[in-house]
């Protein structure tokens, strides 16, 4: 296992929340063992996006918060994490992209390259710079994003195409890029 130098405290890696979203899931568990990550995955067991007819990433702070979102949310209290990586897949995307914190926009344009996908210069309307959106649409009210955002702290999505690229090919981009955040924050 590669050595990383932490400067912050932990790091909330987190997969799972869509249960058709395969690749956060697969690539969250080659980081369980890294030092100072810790991993919250398969979140969903339903294999679809939906839990029990809910997005369970539409319904953090609102109501019909279930358990699952007060767990999520537990945890990253109880860490404190100086990040949150959330592991996500859109079916939609031309490309890879994130949504992030002002903050790390800079590395995670420069993570992004590490994917080695196409990257999207537009998601769901909205221009990206170098597959990054900040101040956008996003967080949309309900989301893990936005909860993150209003505590003020540092978060970064993570999106890859899932019906541009086969699992595996978006399951090492996601990994790469993951990595690259990790050796570089």
């Amino acid at each position: 296992m590669e050595s990383f130098k932490f400067y912050h405290s932990s790091i909330l890696i987190v997969s799972g929340i869509h249960g058709d979203e395969p690749a956060g899931d697969i690539v969250s568990s080659y980081f369980k063992s890294y030092p100072r990550v810790r991993v919250l995955s398969d979140i969903n067991k339903s294999l679809k996006r939906r839990f029990n007819g809910k997005d369970l990433n539409r319904h953090f702070e609102e109501k019909g918060e279930g358990p699952i979102q007060k767990n999520i949310e537990e945890t990253i209290e109880e860490l404190s994490p100086s990040l949150v990586i959330d592991l996500h897949e859109d079916d939609e995307a031309s490309g890879l992209y994130a949504y992030c914190s002002s903050s790390l926009k800079d590395l995670v344009i420069s993570a992004l390259r590490e994917g080695d996908l196409k990257i999207a210069s537009s998601v769901h309307g909205e221009k990206s710079e170098e597959g990054v959106i900040i101040n956008g649409k996003q967080p949309y009210r309900g989301t893990l994003e936005r909860y993150l955002k209003r505590r003020e702290i540092p978060y970064i999505t993570l999106e890859t195409p899932s019906s541009l690229y086969p699992l595996q090919e978006r399951v090492e981009a996601m990994r790469r890029v993951v990595k690259y955040i990790l050796r570089n924050f």
